[in-house]
């Protein structure tokens, strides 16, 4: 027995994530496939694809281009004894190990862990 479902067609779903609504397409008076709007509580991706509201700043990228992180979100939480770079910047490096401050290398994209320094030590790093 097949049962036909009279709201729009689930396009795919996200298993990493512990709640996962499905993501919904609504195409609304265009022939082109993109879409003219999205349900309430949802975000419009530039593409047209409508993603949940609890997606965007999640540190997750949902959208094709990631615009549902460049929403001016706060940045993460960095676990402790993690030290956090000045700024965010979505899928840069914020969060760092204490040891990796004042070592004479910019891993923070706005160069913050190298910021006021005042004796530097040079040690010695393995890069992965």
């Amino acid at each position: 027995m097949t049962l036909s479902a009279p709201w729009p067609q689930k396009l795919n779903s996200r298993p990493h994530a512990p709640f996962s609504p499905p993501i919904f397409q609504r195409t609304v008076g265009s022939s082109s496939g993109i879409n003219a709007e999205c349900p309430t509580d949802s975000f419009r991706c530039n593409n047209g694809k409508c993603i949940s509201h609890h997606w965007v700043c999640n540190y997750q990228k949902d959208c094709d281009d990631g615009e549902d992180e460049m929403q001016s979100c706060p940045p993460p939480e960095c676990e402790t004894p993690q030290l956090n770079c000045g700024q965010y910047t979505f899928n840069k490096t914020y969060c760092i190990p204490p040891h990796y401050r004042c070592d004479m290398i910019e891993d923070c994209e706005d160069k913050s862990d190298e910021a006021q320094c005042s004796a530097r030590i040079l040690i010695l790093r393995m890069s992965p």
